[in-house]
Parts: C-alpha cells; sequence; structure tokens
C-alpha cells in the first residue's frame, strides 16, 4: 500500500511457491524493469503457496537438513542470488533456511563469482552478537551497512542518499 500510495505500486505479485507461469513472469519483468513484487514465502492466506509453519518449509526447502536446488524456493533463489545484487531491507537475516541457502550458494559458487549483496541492519551493541552477524554475513556475501540500534530514521536517510546517487 506504501507503494501505491508513493504512485509506484507493483505491476504483479508473486510467491516463491506460486504456479511456474507466475514465476516466469517474474522473471521477464525483471529486464523489462517493471515493478514486480516477489513474497519469497507467500501470504498468510494461501496455505497453497505460503511459507510458514515446518511442513511448509519443508515442503518448499526439503527436510533432511540440507539445501535442495531441485526445491522450488531454493532454486528461484539460485536464480537470483547468482544473477542480480539484493539488498536486504527490513530481514532479521536469522539463520533459518533462506540464509543457509545465500551461505551454500556462496561456498559453492565462491565469493568473486556473485554478485554484491547488501544489507541495511541495525549494529547490535553485544560485540559477540554482532561478530555472529557479522560470520553469517560474511558466509551468505552479505556486506552490512549498520545503523544505530533503535535509530531507525537513519534508514531513511540511506534510501534517500541511494536514490539521490541514481538520479
Amino acid at each position: 500500500m506504501a507503494y501505491e500510495k508513493c504512485g509506484k505500486a507493483f505491476v504483479e505479485k508473486t510467491t516463491g511457491r506460486a504456479p511456474t507461469g507466475s514465476i516466469n513472469s517474474f522473471y521477464r519483468a525483471i529486464p523489462a524493469g517493471d515493478r514486480h513484487l516477489l513474497k519469497i514465502h507467500g501470504n498468510l492466506n494461501n496455505a497453497t503457496e505460503r511459507v510458514l509453519n515446518r511442513g511448509e518449509y519443508d515442503a518448499a526447502y526439503g527436510n533432511d537438513g540440507n539445501i535442495h536446488f531441485d526445491f522450488p524456493l531454493p532454486k528461484l533463489l539460485k536464480r537470483l542470488y547468482t544473477s542480480f545484487s539484493f539488498l536486504f531491507l527490513g530481514c532479521s537475516l536469522s539463520y533459518d533456511r533462506t540464509i543457509q541457502t545465500f551461505a551454500k550458494l556462496a561456498q559453492d559458487f565462491g565469493a568473486d563469482s556473485l554478485p554484491h549483496h547488501y544489507a541495511i541492519l541495525a549494529c547490535p551493541s553485544d560485540p559477540d552478537r554482532k561478530a555472529k552477524l557479522e560470520q553469517r554475513l560474511a558466509d551468505a556475501h552479505i556486506s552490512a551497512i549498520w545503523f544505530p540500534e533503535g535509530e531507525y530514521q537513519h534508514i531513511e536517510e540511506m534510501l534517500e542518499l541511494l536514490t539521490a546517487s541514481n538520479a
């Protein structure tokens, strides 16, 4: 809704477990420059395409502790993560199956073969917590752009700087 209010509504919305035609439409939207939202884990009210509970995660990623790139989400994430730069905004980047997928891709492809990925994150005040997060990000080939904890106004300032530099 925020994008709509700014006159930049998405042309289409797709979920990570959507039918193949919808995913292909998403892939075509990228080079065309269309505003297409990918909701990796779907919508709460659509159990068929949603990834919320353990069974849904198992169906989307596999359930034996390994990342299976022939499963829907790892396959989609591999294609995107190895081809385009990501900016993670509003993500915890906790050690879940999504970040495990990115770490596996970084390990398999090597950091020099991947696009640069970034995350705007609150800098943990606890040095141990920060070190663990930095290692998890490094394993997934993601560079942190830190702002002080609780000072969320810096996110908007950073995004404004990015917008100004692209003008």
